[in-house]
């Protein structure tokens, strides 16, 4: 849509700019009577660049098995941007009433940022090891501070990753727990 508009910015007509890029001649029009052309896409700062995101759609394609199509191929496009949505950075309420900064990612323990210096907690791959060994919460391995993030459930045959925050002092240890 940008390209298209950008491309009537530069002169071309209107019925030349929909044929090329296959966007409807009405919608073009009414983005064009709207006065927040480019202002209001120009807002929006996509988490993945473009080759990444090109990249991610032709995998999906790819997992999927299905034919190439300009329909199912934006129908992609979104799920990629949801997917973009999901892995932004999320504020996280810790039990003292401050806000903790959580970049979502793929594995199973997301990385956690300091609140007293911004930097990424360079302990992550150690903590992901820990997480894959399903270690007991209740044990000395964990602090009383220290966040735990698990995958939380698959919503809509799409991969979402919810932060949960567990609390050592809400939870009973298990009999077999030393």
């Amino acid at each position: 849509m940008t390209a298209a508009l950008t491309a009537i910015g530069e002169g071309e007509s209107i019925r030349h700019t929909s044929s090329r890029f296959g966007i409807p001649r009405s919608t073009l029009q009414d983005c064009l009577k709207s006065g927040n052309t480019l202002a209001a896409l120009l807002r929006q700062k996509p988490v993945l660049s473009r080759n990444a995101e090109k990249e991610l759609v032709a995998e999906i394609i790819q997992r999927t098995g299905k034919k190439e199509n300009k329909k199912q191929e934006q129908q992609t496009r979104i799920k990629v941007r949801n997917y973009q949505k999901a892995r932004l950075v999320k504020r996280v309420l810790v039990e003292d009433g401050l806000t903790q900064n959580v970049i979502c990612n793929d594995s199973k323990m997301a990385k956690t940022v300091s609140r007293e210096t911004g930097d990424v907690s360079s302990s992550d791959e150690e903590s992901e090891a820990e997480v894959n060994k399903e270690v007991c919460l209740v044990c000395d391995k964990f602090g009383k501070n220290e966040i735990w993030l698990t995958r939380h459930a698959q919503m809509r045959s799409r991969k979402i990753m919810f932060v949960t925050i567990v609390n050592e002092e809400a939870i009973s240890a298990p009999s077999n727990c030393g």
